[in-house]
């Protein structure tokens, strides 16, 4: 009765360790395929909301996210000021 107790014990907490893995995991991956709307975000990039949706409906294809991550880290500041300046002018 003890031994069965025991690997039951045992079984159930490899499970749980599996399951723990399985949710670090996908967010790790969630995290990837996010990133360049984070990027976005955090760089105050002016078509942040479009990444977004780019990255959720086809972040899964490597070409739309590499385009993403491209546009977003090619973004500098200096580029947004410039729109500024032509647009109040």
């Amino acid at each position: 009765m003890k031994v069965l107790r025991m690997v039951i014990v045992l079984v159930l907490v490899a499970v749980l360790y599996v399951v723990r893995l399985a949710v670090l995991a996908l967010g790790s991956v969630a995290r990837a395929y996010l990133l360049p709307a984070v990027i976005a975000s955090r760089r105050n990039y002016p078509k942040a909301g479009r990444i977004y949706w780019v990255c959720g409906l086809t972040g899964w294809l490597l070409v739309p996210w590499l385009a993403c991550l491209f546009f977003v880290l090619s973004h500098t500041k200096s580029h947004s000021m410039d729109h500024m300046l032509f647009h109040w002018s």
